[in-house]
């Protein structure tokens, strides 16, 4: 029988203080997995060798910025919770964090109300998705859908924990991650600059031209009407011999005609129709309807291709 537990979420404390090491280890130890560290270099040991679910830290360390502390922490481990404490009310610098990543900021000294309040906010969902995932061991079929926005800055988190959610399927091979998240995330891509965003081969062409920052460009149009009412709608179908992902636009779709009979080799450093093109490499099987603006992308696993 499978043993499935729930295990306490792991949670590092940056602080030089060994009082409030102690104090912190006393109101979080029985609802957390606890750490210390004195300063950022301690505290990269422990991140290069442990996955945590939060980051709790004092807002001035010896060795580094507390920005960019959460900034390269982000790096290492993308799904991180970053809490900071202080003893000085700084305005300017809850703002700084809170911008880079923080999801909360505490004043010294706190109470247990405050710790027990920030346990419940975050980390309840640390805790119930380890137990999710662990579940997963078992499940022989699994759904799942998600309505995004037409964002440009969503996608690379979102397909992050898109990857998280399915590497937990034993029959996933770890070495097919990386190519299942980059053809997505071109997907993706795809589906707010061409599909939702309507912009096509000759005006992106006409517009790198000008010099434009790109980036900002499509930044700016997901923010104004009708864009901004544009969803994408994307889910996965996990099956034992196969994982299937659907992503659906509300853009007017393209003729899919078009890149049945390019050379994919040739064409895969081309400005249209890349994200297409990265795709068959990395996926067994890639289905348009007829419209052009939802796509099936077929992964088999421990599997032969079926044409």
């Amino acid at each position: 029988m499978m043993d499935i537990s729930i295990s306490k979420p792991k949670v590092l404390v940056i602080d030089e203080d060994l009082v409030y090491q102690s104090v912190m280890s006393d109101l979080l130890s029985e609802h957390m997995n606890i750490s210390f560290a004195s300063n950022f270099t301690e505290a990269s040991k422990e991140i290069n060798n442990n996955e945590y679910s939060m980051i709790i830290s004092e807002s001035e360390i010896s060795d580094i910025n507390v920005v960019d502390l959460i900034k390269k922490f982000k790096l290492m481990q993308a799904n991180l919770y970053f809490v900071i404490i202080t003893a000085k009310r700084d305005m300017n610098l809850a703002i700084e964090v809170m911008k880079n990543g923080a999801v909360d900021y505490l004043l010294k000294p706190f109470t247990v109300e405050d710790i027990a309040n920030l346990v419940e906010k975050y980390l309840k969902f640390s805790v119930n998705k380890k137990f999710d995932y662990d579940l997963i061991n078992i499940i022989s079929e699994e759904k799942r859908s998600f309505t995004l926005p037409t964002n440009v800055h969503i996608l690379n988190p979102f397909v992050y924990e898109l990857m998280e959610m399915i590497k937990r399927f034993n029959e996933i091979n770890r070495n097919d991650i990386f190519s299942l998240r980059l053809a997505i995330y071109e997907m993706l891509i795809n589906a707010v600059e061409h599909g939702n965003l309507g912009i096509n081969y000759e005006k992106k062409k006409n517009l790198l031209s000008t010099g434009i920052n790109y980036i900002e460009y499509l930044d700016s149009l997901c923010k104004i009407e009708p864009y901004n009412q544009r969803k994408i709608e994307i889910s996965y179908h996990f099956l034992k011999q196969s994982i299937t992902f659907n992503i659906k636009d509300e853009g007017d779709g393209f003729d899919v005609n078009k890149f049945e009979n390019r050379d994919i080799k040739s064409d895969l450093l081309a400005l249209h129709g890349r994200g297409i093109i990265i795709s068959k490499f990395n996926m067994d099987k890639i289905i348009y309807n007829d419209k052009g603006n939802e796509v099936q992308l077929i992964k088999y696993l421990n599997t032969k291709s079926i044409n």
